[in-house]
């Protein structure tokens, strides 16, 4: 992930003493831990958003010239970013495109991640193909233990792999997640993920979640990755759905250029 508020250090071992606050200082960016490498001819919306060449986030094709990712992404000059996509490897291969333009959500907080969205409108169009594929945006919100799927290029624990990885979760519903050691942290427009001793974490912010063939999570934040008490945390496309629309009509609408 782009931005953590601090590294994550040792966990109290009775996470019930944990207060919201402890949680805050304690959050970091999502990575895929315990998945497989694979090709991306697998996830064909997937693309690499690039800071000054070098992987930085990742992010989902929207159409040939748009990718929807997490607006903790977009932290700096935007002539600094660029999106790879098409390519199995983060540093190099497919098509490599600038990016023109974006709109983070109003109401992003960096302080709680809560609206964690953004759009990202590329200077050329993709070519699209075999390898690089546009996905269906989720309407509705899918339900609790529904299985889905997590990609990026991030972190696996103890190296940046550079090659892509992904790794089979499940759903934990909005009230089922709010339950969990995650219910102090968690807003309206969030949704979980969690599998057994798996997950997303640093370096795959902004990636794509999918279900039934449809993106319904943007990677944005976890807690200790991979700990069975803190599932992952995602936007939720389905709850952000008819802002992605209006933003995409409306794209010239306050948008930061270069």
């Amino acid at each position: 992930m782009a931005m953590y508020l601090a590294q994550l250090a040792l966990l109290l071992t009775t996470a019930s003493l944990l207060s919201a606050r402890e949680l805050f200082s304690k959050r970091v960016g999502s990575r895929i831990v315990n998945g497989q490498e694979i090709d991306i001819s697998a996830v064909p919306w997937q693309v690499a958003l690039l800071k000054l060449d070098r992987p930085h986030c990742g992010g989902s094709i929207y159409s040939a010239d748009i990718v929807i990712t997490a607006a903790h992404c977009i932290n700096d000059k935007i002539v600094h970013f660029s999106v790879r996509a098409g390519s199995s490897n983060a540093y190099e291969g497919g098509q490599v495109m600038a990016v023109d333009s974006f709109r983070v959500h109003e109401h992003f907080s960096w302080k709680t991640l809560g609206n964690d969205i953004a759009v990202v409108w590329l200077a050329e169009p993709l070519e699209l193909g075999t390898l690089v594929q546009p996905i269906r945006l989720a309407t509705q919100s899918p339900p609790n233990e529904a299985p889905a799927y997590v990609s990026g290029y991030g972190y696996t624990g103890y190296e940046n792999p550079a090659h892509l990885n992904g790794v089979d979760l499940k759903i934990v519903g909005y009230e089922q997640c709010k339950k969990s050691h995650m219910g102090p942290l968690l807003l309206k427009g969030m949704i979980c993920a969690f599998g057994d001793s798996k997950d997303a974490c640093q370096g795959d912010s902004g990636g794509p979640l999918v279900s039934e063939d449809q993106l319904v999570g943007i990677v944005s934040w976890g807690v200790a990755c991979a700990d069975p008490k803190y599932p992952g945390v995602y936007s939720n496309v389905a709850y952000y759905h008819d802002w992605l629309l209006k933003t995409i009509e409306s794209s010239e609408a306050n948008l930061k250029h270069i």
